[in-house]
């Protein structure tokens, strides 16, 4: 979308849920949490969506340990 002129943010990557809030505080705005798996057995990717720094914290403590499926 970016290349058409759209406005997209980076992504970032965090490696736990204080990570993922004190990401969601720099942004300020609501995000998306999301949770990909890359295993031989297993591929597939967990989404949620947090309208605050608390809530993208709670989303990844969700997402982290749980089973994805594709």
């Amino acid at each position: 979308m970016s290349k058409i002129g759209i406005p997209v943010p980076k992504g970032r990557s965090a490696a736990s849920a204080s990570e993922a809030k004190k990401i969601a505080e720099e942004i300020g705005k609501p995000c998306v949490v999301k949770a990909q798996v890359w295993a031989t057995a297993v591929q597939g990717r967990g989404i949620k969506f947090a309208k605050s720094a608390a809530e993208a914290e709670a989303a990844a403590n969700a997402l982290i340990g749980a089973e994805i499926k594709a």
